[in-house]
């Protein structure tokens, strides 16, 4: 599966699973265009941490995840909370 299709994938679950979220997904338009970065809004940690666990246990999300195994490479991922100033 291409990588810029399953981001789309995701980020229509995202918006499913809340829609009054605002995830979105990025690609660098210059450098290395094979990343493809997730940013997601919460209104706090809590929210973000209800947000996973619901996450977690859905299907569609296993789902996803099983689709995407050869689009990843060991260790390249990570996360990153930041706050707004």
């Amino acid at each position: 599966m291409e990588a810029r299709q399953w981001a789309q994938e995701m980020i229509d679950f995202a918006k499913k699973i809340q829609p009054q979220g605002a995830t979105e997904a990025f690609v660098e338009r210059f450098g290395n265009v094979n990343t493809i970065y997730f940013f997601g809004q919460f209104e706090s940690l809590a929210e973000m941490d209800k947000l996973t666990t619901e996450t977690m246990s859905d299907e569609g999300w296993l789902v996803l995840m099983t689709k995407s195994a050869d689009l990843f490479v060991d260790g390249s991922q990570s996360v990153i909370l930041m706050e707004s100033l």
